[in-house]
């Protein structure tokens, strides 16, 4: 199982005076439990492709499969979507119901499940994303910004995605924020793949497995996050690989792999005690 990009290319108002091409031959694979970070500079084409994977946009030419399915077949459209959960960003503006309960509620209910079933799932979604249920018959409208998120987000795990798309999912929000988030995604991991739209991959490391680097609405770099790192075109984007690259110029060794900033500390200090600086 895996969702399939195939020479997909893209282009808004299409045979019209204001055609505008925004996505040009590309091509990837993710499978199923795979984690894929979508980086790139504004007006890449990374908010369009994300679009393109769960069928709201159909490709101009190429095609896009997800689990064999192809996304111009308009009979898949409703299990694409079942498939594959898009939470955009700032979700939280897009709210409409009254209580926290029926927001959450909205996207199981739309699959046809028992009330009961319904109320099991909210439940679930709240308690992973570490919300109490006293929140859930309050006004979504009323609460924090980062209790808003976390509801934005447990509407769609509700439906129990098997791919959930988060786009720029830290937005807006502070450093212990995205932190607690962070590790709240780290803990889906084995459960769905996620797709993290972001234009900066710091606070990725040790959730993505693969990067998809888009630049013109062209593939510049796909494949394995850490086989990237020393990429010129990335380290705008990545602070921390510009500073692995001033370390390594600096005589630092590195041990292995560096997944998250655990790994990057515990490297730095073998380095201090083996006098590398």
């Amino acid at each position: 199982m895996a969702i399939e990009v195939r020479n997909v290319s893209f282009s808004y108002s299409l045979d019209s005076a204001f055609e505008t091409k925004v996505l040009d031959g590309v091509s990837f694979r993710l499978e199923h439990g795979e984690n894929l970070g979508i980086l790139g500079p504004t007006g890449s084409g990374k908010s369009t492709l994300i679009q393109l994977l769960n069928a709201l946009l159909i490709p101009t030419q190429g095609e896009v499969l997800v689990d064999g399915l192809n996304t111009k077949d308009k009979k898949n459209g409703s299990k694409i979507r079942e498939l594959v959960g898009v939470v955009f960003q700032y979700p939280e503006n897009q709210f409409f119901e009254d209580k926290v309960y029926d927001e959450i509620a909205f996207g199981a209910r739309n699959l046809k499940l028992s009330e009961e079933k319904v109320r099991e799932r909210v439940l679930e979604a709240i308690n992973f994303l570490e919300l109490s249920a006293d929140i859930l018959q309050k006004s979504p409208f009323e609460i924090s910004g980062g209790e808003k998120r976390k509801v934005a987000i447990a509407s769609i795990l509700v439906r129990k995605p098997k791919y959930l798309v988060l786009d720029e999912p830290f937005a807006g929000m502070d450093y212990p924020g995205t932190r607690a988030l962070l590790s709240l995604f780290k803990n889906l991991k084995g459960k769905c793949s996620i797709i993290v739209v972001t234009h900066t991959l710091d606070e990725l490391l040790g959730l993505v497995d693969k990067l998809l680097f888009l630049y013109k609405g062209r593939v510049k770099a796909f494949g394995d996050l850490r086989s990237l790192f020393d990429l010129d075109e990335l380290r705008e984007y990545v602070s921390l690989i510009e500073l692995l690259s001033k370390l390594k110029k600096k005589g630092f060794s590195f041990r292995k792999s560096l997944v998250d900033m655990d790994s990057l500390e515990e490297d730095i200090v073998w380095n201090v005690l083996h006098g590398k600086v």
